[in-house]
């Protein structure tokens, strides 16, 4: 079993860091970048504070991480989303890889209130309007912001934490939604940012729908 600070070694992110495989031979520790995880609710900030302790030795992390909830009034709200939908957990492992994975690049933790597909619909245009402006960031209020706002408008990628097929996403959801999320996916590329999706905890997806 791997867990998030032993990552690096395991997929070779140290070369990275070192510089023994970029571009020019320069360091490369995430610095400069903005990352987006697209999450069901915010986290805890006590699990924020209580990783940087165990990986890093301080609290440098809560000085590159913020939180931003879209359609979330307030951190509280965004924090009890999830654990009401029990995201919790894969909100804090994604957070723990990509801390570990990318020590310098700024985070950002980006809730929705409910895993519904109408809400990851909501999700990408946010980001696109509000988040890949740069500074100063002018995030409409009604969207709980809690954190540092420097490079917080400044995403060129996306990790998002959930994968659907698109057989599932039709029969469960609507074929509408194929549409709407290939359409908001193509406008972020458009802006320069590039899109992660997981593949599910079975590997490639597959659902049978007898």
């Amino acid at each position: 079993m791997y867990f998030p600070p032993t990552i690096p070694r395991v997929t070779g992110a140290v070369n990275l860091w070192k510089g023994l495989t970029t571009i020019g031979s320069q360091p490369d520790e995430g610095q400069g970048i903005t990352i987006a995880l697209v999450e069901v609710g915010l986290l805890d900030p006590a699990i924020i504070q209580a990783f940087s302790q165990e990986t890093f030795g301080n609290n440098s992390l809560l000085n590159r991480v913020t939180e931003i909830g879209v359609g979330i009034p307030s951190r509280s709200a965004g924090i009890a989303d999830g654990y009401v939908w029990g995201w919790s957990v894969e909100t804090a492992l994604d957070f723990g890889y990509v801390a570990a994975m990318a020590p310098q690049a700024h985070i950002d933790i980006v809730g929705i209130p409910d895993p519904f597909f109408s809400s990851f619909g909501t999700v990408f245009p946010f980001i696109g309007q509000y988040l890949t402006t740069g500074n100063p960031c002018n995030i409409p209020s009604g969207n709980v912001v809690y954190g540092p706002i420097q490079d917080a408008c400044s995403v060129t990628i996306t990790s998002n934490s959930y994968g659907s097929g698109k057989t599932y996403t039709a029969h469960f959801g609507s074929p509408m939604y194929l549409t709407v999320f290939d359409e908001e996916l193509s406008a972020l590329s458009l802006q320069g940012v590039t899109n992660f999706f997981a593949s599910g905890d079975s590997g490639g997806y597959f659902i049978n729908l007898s």
